[in-house]
């Protein structure tokens, strides 16, 4: 089963996508660009949630007694 955040990044995805396209489609290059940012910002920071998630799981596994 898909985690929310997978889920809700797919969503946010697909919102960001569909607007870049309209800016494009307009010539609003600079918020093209914005929306660029939003989206690889969104992009960093699930993955850094993912891999301290990792980390924490890996972590709790591998404590001495």
């Amino acid at each position: 089963m898909l985690r929310l955040e997978v889920v809700l990044y797919l969503l946010a995805s697909l919102v960001l996508a569909w607007i870049g396209g309209w800016f494009f489609v307009n010539g609003y290059v600079l918020s093209l660009g914005l929306d660029c940012a939003a989206w690889s910002a969104l992009t960093v920071w699930i993955l850094v949630r993912s891999v301290r998630a990792g980390f924490r799981a890996g972590a709790g596994g591998t404590e001495a007694p």
